[in-house]
């Protein structure tokens, strides 16, 4: 005689509901491991509400130095696994010349450098680069074959 037991939805140790309710807190998670993107985007709310609360509490820190402590400090407590913001990271950092070099911050000032100008530019500076990369290939061949014949 077989026992069959009926689990309704109200049945506090129903695992089928208990799933659906936390179906939507495991598909936040399974998308923060896998978006660069939603990592980036909280990477950037912690930095805005680092920058926040620096300026609220008058810290003589800028908020990006609090929001790489606090991140550091949710981390290492355990509250924010690493993996949720391993790709956002790593992306931010590839990218983090395309911030820092003085060609980008020329095209934020001038924008008419993205202009039919701007391509004059850069095929010069392309040309120009071209002619000086083959004078010296040039200058370096024949100061090898002169040191060859006079070795």
């Amino acid at each position: 005689m077989a026992a069959t037991i009926e689990l309704s939805g109200d049945f506090p140790g129903n695992a089928i509901e208990t799933w659906r309710r936390a179906r939507p807190i495991r598909l936040l998670r399974v998308q923060m491991r896998r978006s660069a993107a939603l990592q980036v985007l909280l990477l950037t709310a912690l930095w805005w509400g680092a920058c926040q609360l620096g300026a609220l509490a008058r810290l003589p820190l800028p908020g990006s130095i609090l929001g790489m402590l606090l991140l550091l400090a949710a981390i290492g407590g355990g509250l924010l696994p690493a993996r949720w913001v391993r790709q956002g990271a790593g992306l931010l950092l590839a990218h983090l010349v395309l911030f820092l070099i003085p060609p980008m911050l020329a095209l934020t000032e001038h924008p008419d450098l993205l202009s039919l100008v701007g391509l004059k530019l850069l095929g010069a500076i392309l040309l120009g680069t071209l002619v000086v990369m083959a004078g010296t290939a040039k200058v370096i061949d024949l100061c090898l074959a002169r040191q060859a014949r006079h070795g």
